[in-house]
């Protein structure tokens, strides 16, 4: 069996039909997030689930089609915008 290093992880959000992921590299220890929901503290638990560090957080929907906050999350200082 092939040694599998990528982590899929699908969050959905109830009440506004919301679905994000964490995409992360077991090889690497890196993750990314795409489509972030407001409440961020779930990436940090998946990724501390698979000993993986969020490096990058992905936004696929303007801000008008999404209720997302990565700008404000990527500045390190929240946890919850």
């Amino acid at each position: 069996m092939a040694n599998l290093t990528m982590v899929i992880e699908t969050v959905f959000t109830e009440g506004v039909a919301h679905l994000s992921y964490l995409i992360g590299d077991r090889a690497t220890g890196k993750a990314a997030v795409i489509d972030p929901r407001r409440d961020v503290d779930v990436y940090i638990e998946l990724a501390s689930k698979h000993k993986l560090s969020i490096a990058y957080v992905l936004e696929a929907h303007t801000p008008s089609s999404a209720a997302t906050c990565s700008a404000a999350w990527s500045s390190g200082t929240i946890r919850r915008c």
